[in-house]
């Protein structure tokens, strides 16, 4: 069933990278479930999703690379490329944003 999660998963992650709209609170819950399986460790999550998170986005971006070299020409490809970078730049600093926060405030309500 971990096979198919994982697939089901990677799917809606590359179809928000092609710029469809998915249910991202969805996908957390999904994810969460990972971390609760593992009795609140990380073991599960990074075993079993997250190598082949890592492993499907080293492939997505080859190919998309791949076509873009074919494609465009060289100043393009570097857009391209850079266009790429920012964004996803900016979806890690606003997850981290949020866990930080999330952090703080599950912290406060501990005092």
């Amino acid at each position: 069933m971990d096979k198919i999660v994982n697939m089901i998963v990677l799917k809606q992650i590359d179809q928000e990278r092609e710029g469809e709209q998915i249910d991202r609170a969805l996908l957390k819950n999904v994810l969460d479930i990972f971390v609760e399986i593992g009795m609140g460790q990380m073991d599960y999550y990074e075993n079993d999703f997250e190598a082949a998170m890592l492993k499907d986005t080293a492939a997505y971006y080859s190919r998309k690379a791949a076509n873009w070299i074919l494609d465009d020409s060289c100043p393009d490809y570097m857009l391209k490329v850079n266009w790429i970078c920012s964004v996803n730049e900016s979806k890690r600093i606003f997850a981290l944003m949020k866990w930080f926060l999330m952090q703080i405030v599950s912290n406060a309500s501990c005092w």
